[in-house]
C-alpha cells in the first residue's frame, strides 16, 4: 500500500510542477504560485516516507515510477487544457494567399499578411494570434484551402494592441 500512496503522490506533485513551470512561463503568478504550495507540500510529504524507507528498493521504484508517470501526466493535461497564445505563420503561394485569408478573417480570425520570397517562387506569409484552443481549427482551414503550406506555431507571452478573435 505504501507503494501505491508514494507513486500516485509523485503523480500528483510532478503533474503538478509541469503545469506550475508553463504557468510560470506565461507570467499567471498568482496560480503558479497556489500549485507550487500545493506542489512542494505533497512533495515534503512523499519526500520525507521514501527518505525513512530508503532500504526498501521498491519505495524508490514506486517513487521515480511517479515521477515519470506525472511528466506524461502533467504534458498531457496541458495539451488539453491549451493555455496561453500562439502567434501562427502560415507561408503560402501567393495565388493562395487571397482565399485563405478570406476564409480565415471570415471564420474571425485577425490576419496580417506580408510578402515573402522563396527560393523559387513568390510567396505571402500571414500572420495570425490566437489562443492555443484554436489552433487545430485554424490549422484544419489552412490545410483545406492550401494544402502545401508551411506553418509555425510561436508561444507569446505578452501583446498589445491588435484584433483577437472574440
Amino acid at each position: 500500500m505504501t507503494y501505491f500512496l508514494i507513486f500516485i503522490a509523485r503523480v500528483c506533485d510532478v503533474t503538478l510542477a509541469t503545469l506550475r513551470t508553463i504557468l510560470v512561463v506565461q507570467g499567471r503568478k498568482i496560480p503558479a504560485a497556489i500549485l507550487g504550495f500545493i506542489e512542494i507540500t505533497i512533495y515534503v510529504l512523499i519526500l520525507n516516507t521514501v527518505m525513512k524507507n530508503m532500504d526498501n528498493i521498491f519505495n524508490v521504484i514506486a517513487y521515480g515510477l511517479g515521477f515519470a508517470t506525472g511528466n506524461y501526466v502533467g504534458i498531457a493535461i496541458e495539451d488539453k487544457l491549451a493555455l496561453g497564445n500562439i502567434s501562427v505563420q502560415i507561408i503560402v503561394n501567393k495565388d493562395m494567399e487571397p482565399e485563405l485569408t478570406l476564409a480565415l478573417r471570415g471564420r474571425g480570425y485577425g490576419v496580417t499578411v506580408l510578402d515573402g520570397h522563396g527560393r523559387l517562387t513568390e510567396t505571402s506569409v500571414l500572420i495570425v494570434v490566437i489562443s492555443r484552443k484554436e489552433y487545430e481549427r485554424l490549422r484544419y482551414v489552412c490545410k483545406k484551402i492550401a494544402p502545401n503550406a508551411f506553418i509555425t506555431v510561436n508561444s507569446i507571452k505578452q501583446w498589445s494592441g491588435g484584433f483577437f478573435k472574440k
